[in-house]
């Protein structure tokens, strides 16, 4: 039975935050972040604890290209200009676009090399 086509193209981020007594575990998958707020001197301060997954970060950028995936930004259908970020697509067809470089689902950019292994840190 053939998948259809809008399952092919279907996809989400995962992030997953584990608060334990004395330590965080960190899992995501992705580009969604999850963020800590840390109080100092009545001062709340911002953290990304987690490390997104994009297509020009060095090993995913290997990873991708090694599977027949290509990375180019976006390409303006009305000023030809590249616009935004890095993108996988297929070497096949101008799909998916993806602005990230892990996610789950999405069966097209398996085929580019865009995986479900998410990132794991204990902090």
């Amino acid at each position: 039975m053939k998948t259809p086509e809008v399952v092919q193209l279907s996809g989400c981020t995962a992030s997953v935050l584990l608060v334990l007594e004395d330590y965080f575990v960190v899992a995501n998958c992705g580009d969604s972040p999850i963020i800590i707020f840390r109080q100092h001197n009545h001062i709340f301060r911002g953290e990304q604890i987690s490390m997104d997954h994009k297509p020009d970060q060095e090993e995913e950028r290997n990873r991708i290209l090694a599977s027949n995936g290509v990375l180019e930004q976006y390409e303006s259908a009305i000023t030809g200009k590249k616009i935004g970020p890095m993108r996988v697509w297929s070497k096949h067809i101008h799909q998916p676009g993806l602005a990230m470089s892990r996610s789950l689902g999405d069966g097209l950019a398996k085929t580019c090399g865009v995986i479900s292994t998410p990132t794991v840190r204990v902090i």
